[in-house]
């Protein structure tokens, strides 16, 4: 049996759970909402919202304002879900470990974000945005979004086995490197970094961090106002890189 659940112009203000999400957990079915507002929900595992176990996520035009977290500053991702976000936006989102904004972890799992906005999010540990470590040949994929002032201890994204791309996104006043990577396949496409990275850590001069067995492509990009050079490390020798335009 497959609940689906619709949500449209509603309102999640300073809702708590002690486990599982502050807001909607959504297993076996189907989540829509619509222009709705998440503001200062919480629970340990995820302040707002986690989708699990076969269950499809459909976000359009949400916005979610955070309370710190220990496993994903806003939406947890597990167990053969499929996410679709679009013209949403996470705000002030933070978590201890895991991703600022959102944490995927599993098998199966495709993620799908458009138009959406990631503003002062998070990560004290890993990611600033997403950390995501899902296997079987599966992908996040992110278009037209802007990433301004998040913070993560590692990178915006840290990335594990799975195909990632990024299209059409402008990087602005973040904190942290943008990608660190393992067995993975990276592909950025006109993308705009119009600030220096401003972190302090071993890894504040490293645009792209990738290791063991990655592939790299970067097509179309413009990186401007750094004041210094753009850097992306290798460490494992078979990892490839490819650069166009």
């Amino acid at each position: 049996l497959r609940l689906s659940i619709f949500s449209k112009n509603c309102l999640y203000i300073n809702n708590y759970c002690e486990l599982r999400a502050g807001a909607i957990l959504a297993q076996y079915g189907r989540l829509f909402d619509e222009g709705s507002v998440f503001s200062n929900n919480s629970s340990p595992f995820s302040s707002t919202l986690s989708i699990e176990a076969n269950a499809v996520c459909f976000l359009q035009s949400s916005t979610i304002h955070g309370k710190p977290s220990i496993f994903s500053g806003a939406l947890h991702i597990s167990g053969a879900a499929i996410v679709f976000v679009n013209s949403s936006s996470f705000i002030n989102c933070e978590t201890i470990y895991g991703g600022g904004a959102i944490t995927a972890f599993g098998i199966e799992i495709d993620i799908f974000i458009t138009n959406t906005l990631f503003r002062m999010n998070r990560g004290r540990f890993d990611a600033a945005v997403i950390e995501a470590s899902i296997t079987r040949n599966n992908s996040l994929m992110m278009k037209n979004c802007s990433f301004q002032n998040n913070q993560g201890a590692r990178a915006l994204f840290v990335i594990t086995e799975l195909n990632f791309s990024i299209a059409n996104c402008e990087f602005t006043k973040n904190e942290s490197p943008i990608i660190v990577a393992s067995t993975a396949a990276i592909m950025i496409f006109n993308v705009s970094h119009v600030t220096e990275i401003t972190n302090s850590s071993e890894n504040s001069n490293i645009m792209i961090k990738i290791t063991i067995a990655s592939s790299f492509s970067l097509i179309n990009c413009a990186f401007t106002n750094r004041l210094n050079p753009i850097k992306v490390f290798f460490s494992i020798e078979d990892s490839f890189l490819s650069l166009f335009n």
